[in-house]
Parts: structure tokens; C-alpha cells; sequence
């Protein structure tokens, strides 16, 4: 589309994420890792750039709908400079509760942050990828992001997917994972074994045929 390139000359071959997330951490490691960063019992999970593509003030706006029928918490993990500080104005003008920013996070407590995520909601409008959407699969926990883009690529069938501008269909998505215990355990299994397919082997296939043609 921005390079003018035929699409009959383009093939593409998936990235992985770090294989730090290919293992489920131990009771005693989350623990620790929830210790260090103060992290609630239950909590909805941002993980990128705190930057205007990331839509991260969406979301607020969609935790801020949800809390006038239930308490939910939001942990984001990620920094930013103009946009997080009109993020954080917002917050304080609505005196929406409940979020947690973690700006300074060791990239090894990364895997053990998600693992007691209840979701993980990615609203960004625009990526090449989105890696935390699979570092999220792979964690075995739901994910939650935009439409369009590539992002359903990287989260398969059985993530959700809203229109990043609309905070009520954010919301709704994000209450029917939390409190719906069978839908949120089949977009667990079913998004864990879709994101089975991006790994180091693979790649290394996909790229070796490219060669080889």
C-alpha cells in the first residue's frame, strides 16, 4: 500500500516473541514478581508505548465505564512523554480508579505480569505486528484488540476484536472475558495453540523456502 509494491511479489514470514513467555512461571515466581510491582489481585493488562497510536486513553475511558457496575483494575506497562501525561490528566479530571502504571518493569518479570492478567487489551489503530498480542497467547491469557490492521493475524480466531474508537464496545469486550469463565478458557486454549505456530523453527522454515525459491 505505501511502497506501491505488487502483492504477487510479497510473501510473508511471521515473527516470534522472546521464548521467556513459552514457560509458565511458578506460583513462587509470580509471587515475587507481584510483590515488586505492588500488582492487584485481579487486573486488565496494557502492555506497549504510551503514544496516541496506542490508543491507551480508550481504554481508560472503557475501565471508566465498567467501574459504575463493577470494580475492575488496570496495570500498564509502558512509558510515554505528551500523551501519557494527557492520559494521566484525564484519569485525574474523571477520578477513574484502579489504574496502575509500571514504567520501570525488568523485561525478564514480563512472562509472570501477564500470566495473572485476567486479559490482555491491545486498542492500538496501527502496528506491523503487535508482539504482545502473542507474548499474551503464549502467556495463556485472552486477548482483547482492534479490528482491521494486522492484527487479527497475530491473535487468531478466538481473540475479540473492537472497533478502537468506540469505548462501549471496549468495555463490553473487556466484561464478557472477566465474567464469563467458558468463553475466557476457550479463547485461552484456542488462542494458546494458534500462537504455537509462531516460533523459531517455523521461521527459520519460512525463510529457508524463500531462499530456496
Amino acid at each position: 500500500q505505501f511502497y506501491k509494491i505488487d502483492e504477487q511479489k510479497i510473501k510473508v514470514v511471521y515473527q516470534n516473541c522472546d521464548d521467556n513467555f513459552k514457560t509458565i512461571k511458578s506460583d513462587k515466581e509470580k509471587f515475587n514478581v507481584k510483590s515488586t510491582y505492588n500488582l492487584p489481585d485481579d487486573f486488565i493488562l496494557y502492555v506497549g508505548t504510551i503514544s496516541e497510536r496506542k490508543n491507551l486513553l480508550q481504554l481508560i475511558k472503557a475501565v471508566e465505564i465498567i467501574q459504575t457496575n463493577q470494580p475492575i483494575n488496570l496495570v500498564v506497562v509502558g512509558n510515554g512523554k505528551e500523551y501519557l501525561s494527557s492520559v494521566k490528566k484525564y484519569i485525574a479530571e474523571k477520578k477513574v480508579g484502579g489504574v496502575q502504571f509500571i514504567t520501570n518493569a525488568d523485561f525478564k518479570d514480563f512472562p509472570a505480569i501477564y500470566q495473572q492478567a485476567k486479559c490482555l487489551v491491545y486498542p492500538s489503530f496501527f502496528e506491523g505486528f503487535g508482539i504482545p498480542i502473542i507474548e499474551a497467547l503464549y502467556s495463556k491469557i485472552p486477548v482483547i484488540t482492534s479490528q482491521n490492521s494486522c492484527f487479527s493475524e497475530a491473535g487468531g480466531n478466538n481473540s475479540l476484536y473492537i472497533n478502537p474508537i468506540n469505548e462501549i464496545e471496549i468495555a463490553d469486550a473487556i466484561k464478557s472475558v472477566i465474567n464469563d469463565n467458558k468463553q475466557s478458557n476457550l479463547m485461552v486454549d484456542k488462542g494458546y495453540q494458534y500462537a504455537l505456530q509462531f516460533n523459531n523453527q517455523q521461521l527459520a522454515n519460512d525463510m529457508m523456502k524463500i531462499y530456496q525459491s
